[in-house]
């Protein structure tokens, strides 16, 4: 497995693409495995998905703050 070499992050695309997220899904089963970290557009939707899948790290075109995230989750978590 990639971690025992000492890879310690896998960047994947964007899950919003759907061969994307069938991939990421299949990743996220493997045991040992690195974190995985997805590229998402600036964009709520984009976030809506990563958020779902709960990844370790998100790589964004645009700077996505934690008071960002944090307001949205909040949101999320209330609806």
């Amino acid at each position: 497995m990639l971690s025992q070499v000492g890879v310690d992050r896998i960047k994947v695309g964007n899950p919003v693409v759907r061969k994307v997220a069938s991939n990421i899904e299949h990743l996220v089963k493997l045991k040992n495995r690195p974190k995985l970290l997805c590229h998402i557009r600036n964009r709520m939707d984009d976030l809506e998905v990563r958020i779902s899948f709960n990844l370790g790290g998100t790589a964004s075109t645009k700077e996505v703050t934690q008071e960002v995230i944090k307001n949205y989750r909040e949101i999320y978590d209330h609806s």
